[in-house]
């Protein structure tokens, strides 16, 4: 499967949903339909449903993150996005199983 950089936009609604409170674009990894991943300081790495359509996809109030590993998941620490979009889905899972064991 190929996957591609794709903009969205991380967009907060107001208390009402007529207006939006806070709006910034967003670097993601497409991974085909409404699917992407992304990782942002502080929230860690998230696998999202993302809301809207192509060229118009929105993340934060209205997607639907399927999947989060924390920042401080040491297999995470120091890789971009991309390279974690590339691994296998065995590597992925390994990875993402680490995330709850103790030491």
């Amino acid at each position: 499967m190929k996957k591609e950089s794709i903009k969205a936009e991380l967009v907060f609604y107001d208390f009402y949903g007529k207006g939006v409170h806070f709006r910034k674009e967003k670097d993601l990894v497409h991974l085909g339909g409404d699917y992407a991943i992304g990782y942002e300081e502080g929230n860690g790495l998230s696998l999202y449903k993302m809301a809207g359509v192509p060229g118009a996809w929105e993340i934060g109030d209205r997607d639907e993150v399927l999947f989060r590993i924390d920042d401080e998941n040491e297999a995470i620490a120091g890789r971009s996005i991309e390279e974690i979009a590339q691994m296998s889905v065995v590597d992925f899972m390994v990875m993402a199983a680490r995330r709850s064991v103790t030491h």
